[in-house]
């Protein structure tokens, strides 16, 4: 606090001794302690205080931050953009995919399916006779 030594304290109380006297002096040290304590819970207060009011700040500042990052990320959701094609303010538009041309049916044609066609059930294969050749005969 006051970085006052050994030496120097000894000087004080010898003035205050010889000025107010050495019945007067116990009263006056007691006043000055409190004083001091009165003096420190008063710092105390004011620096709670200023804490307390840091952190508030703080608190509003989160909360927000908080309330803009909700808008931010809600709005998009809940408002789905105006515009007609559908793309997000800024980006570039989106061309609508094309819708697959369908091809008249085989049979229309006058063709045959493929086998294995999604319409058609697929044709079982022939029986053929298989040709076995006769094995040597070994002796």
């Amino acid at each position: 606090m006051l970085n006052i030594g050994p030496l120097e304290m000894l000087i004080v109380i010898l003035i205050a001794l010889v000025v107010v006297g050495p019945r007067r002096l116990p009263e006056l040290g007691r006043t000055i302690g409190a004083a001091l304590r009165e003096l420190r819970k008063a710092q105390e207060e004011v620096r709670k205080n200023l804490q307390l009011e840091e952190l508030d700040d703080v608190r509003r500042e989160i909360s927000d931050a908080q309330r803009g990052m909700r808008e931010a990320l809600l709005d998009p959701l809940l408002d789905p953009p105006k515009s007609g094609n559908g793309a997000a303010p800024g980006t570039a538009p989106v061309e609508p995919a094309a819708a697959p041309t369908q091809q008249p049916e085989p049979a229309a044609r006058g063709e045959a399916a493929a086998p294995g066609a999604p319409d058609e059930p697929v044709p079982a294969p022939a029986a053929e006779a298989v040709a076995t050749e006769p094995e040597p005969e070994t002796e």
